[in-house]
């Protein structure tokens, strides 16, 4: 029964340790400096020239649905929501594109920057327009059946 209790209180801590963007940016009031997000952003999906394994990327995918905006210090786009970095880290992590669907290109939301052992990382953030979202989604589950 201790074994079952102390798991049951390291399984959060595990998942904040795995990957502790995903799990802050479901904190709707945690405030966001536009150099932290590309600090974090780099960490999460730049740090390990390995591709993100599905399930992992799949962990992403429920962030879709969350559309509230972050809550900045004012260095970030007004509007920038959770789904649109969410999708940034899918397309980081994949190797991929999902949007837009039709091979357009994407409108930009905001470019978040960062240097990391003198070269500077950029992260292009879409606007994700909700009429697009199901078409997001649906590419996305497509590949992840691949």
């Amino acid at each position: 029964m201790r074994t079952l209790a102390a798991l049951i209180v390291l399984i959060p801590a595990i998942a904040q340790a795995a990957d502790p963007l995903l799990v802050e940016l479901q904190r709707p009031g945690r405030t966001w400096s536009q150099q932290e997000l590309a600090v974090k952003l780099y960490q999460t999906c730049r740090a390990s020239d390995a591709q993100a394994p599905k399930r992992e990327i799949a962990a992403w995918v429920k962030l879709l649905k969350v559309d509230h905006v972050l809550k900045s210090d004012g260095t970030l786009d007004a509007k920038l929501q959770v789904r649109e970095v969410a999708l940034a880290c899918i397309e980081e992590l994949s190797g991929e594109n999902f949007y837009p669907a039709n091979g357009a290109e994407a409108p930009v939301r905001q470019i978040l920057s960062t240097t990391k052992d003198g070269a500077v990382e950029r992260f292009h953030i879409a606007e994700i327009v909700p009429k697009d979202l199901p078409a997001i989604q649906k590419a996305i589950q497509a590949w992840l059946k691949k």
